[in-house]
């Protein structure tokens, strides 16, 4: 540590001895601890400043908060003397009237949407119909005219095909 010397006058010197003394330091110990107590304080006395002005920015706040209210409460009270309770009444009977009427159009939205649901499924059932007749029809075709190739073919055809089996259309016409 450093040396450091100060001048004192005699009451503040005798005060600190009493005072380092009841504590059972040193008088430098003291001076030191007094030093940095010192430096601490006004470190936070600039915290407690600004605190303080934020304390003051609170108040004001609130007390814009308070007029607002205020300003809320009259102008819902104008609101109430302005108001016609028979307008009130109407106003709620318009409101039940439209809250009926979307109720009752959103059941036909539903009941509208099961139909289309419905319908899609009947297409889907009809489209499924037509390409098994489709087949159907196809496989008919094929049989249509392997018999009428059979009946068309000479012997020697329809012995060859008996034994090595009827070639298909694809097959017939490489052959050709």
């Amino acid at each position: 540590m450093k040396p450091l010397t100060i001048r004192v006058r005699e009451d503040t010197k005798e005060s600190i001895d009493s005072e380092a003394s009841e504590y059972g330091v040193s008088v430098s110990e003291y001076i030191r601890e007094l030093i940095e107590y010192g430096r601490e304080y006004y470190d936070q006395e600039e915290y407690i400043t600004e605190l303080e002005a934020r304390v003051d920015e609170c108040g004001e706040i609130e007390a814009e908060c308070d007029q607002l209210a205020a300003d809320v409460e009259e102008l819902e009270a104008e609101l109430a003397d302005r108001a016609d309770p028979g307008t009130l009444d109407d106003l709620r009977s318009t409101i039940d009237d439209l809250e009926n009427e979307v109720d009752r159009l959103e059941a036909r939205n539903r009941d509208l949407t099961n139909q289309l649901a419905e319908a899609n499924r009947r297409i889907d059932t009809t489209n499924e119909l037509v390409k098994r007749v489709d087949k159907d029809l196809t496989a008919r075709e094929r049989r249509e005219e392997r018999e009428r190739r059979k009946a068309e073919a000479g012997i020697g055809t329809r012995l060859k095909w008996s034994l090595f089996g009827m070639p298909t259309e694809t097959d017939a016409d490489s052959e050709e």
